[in-house]
């Protein structure tokens, strides 16, 4: 009989750590969705750049959303762009204008396309330009109150890594000071924008 109150506590405990985990995970979830609905709200985009090291990253990527990207450039003025996501799951249009001198804010405008149309507009690809290719690392960050973006190149790209985060407003981005594991804030460096990316490659100056 004490064997067997025992088993039925312990069945109890896990029952209330696994509820524990679950209604955790449901209010990480709400926050995290809460905070990309705010941000998306906004019309412009409002973005801080960090040039970072893979091997620097302190976060459980495992735990990340995960997305594979193919960028393609149609044109550069204004930036128009395409993406093949997660092997053809997605396909989305993107056009970017208007950008500060600070590099921090423009205008965005993105919808969704079909594969066929997709295809249709990779044919316009701007010539002698890459396809960025690229694994990018979505999550909240509960201590912060934000969601990172880590992208993680490959092929001509190699060893370029990006952390990435999109704000509210202007002021938030301001505010925001540099993670302490980053290399540095490359915003307002143009050689990092992806665009100069596709048009000439690595910067010279990212250490490998």
């Amino acid at each position: 009989m004490l064997k067997r109150k025992v088993f039925y506590a312990q069945i109890g405990l896990l029952l209330l750590i696994s509820a524990a985990v679950f209604f955790s995970g449901c209010q990480a979830k709400r926050d995290y969705l809460g905070r990309l609905e705010q941000i998306r709200s906004e019309p412009l985009e409002i973005e801080k750049k960090w040039l970072i090291r893979e091997s620097d990253i302190p976060y459980d990527l495992n735990n990340a959303d995960k997305y594979l990207i193919e960028q393609s450039y149609i044109n550069f003025s204004p930036e128009i762009r395409i993406r093949r996501i997660n092997d053809g799951q997605f396909h989305i249009l993107g056009v970017k204008a208007n950008t500060s001198a600070d590099g921090m804010v423009r205008e965005e405008f993105e919808t969704d396309i079909s594969e066929d149309e997709y295809l249709k507009l990779l044919m316009k690809k701007e010539p002698d330009t890459l396809t960025i290719r690229k694994t990018r690392y979505q999550f909240f960050d509960e201590k912060i109150g934000e969601i990172l973006a880590i992208d993680i190149f490959s092929n001509e790209l190699a060893g370029l890594a990006y952390l990435e985060i999109e704000f509210a407003d202007i002021k938030e981005a301001q505010k925001f000071g540099d993670p302490d594991w980053v290399i540095s804030d490359v915003t307002d460096r143009k050689e990092y924008k992806n665009g100069n990316l596709a048009k000439y490659g690595m910067p010279p100056d990212v250490n490998r």
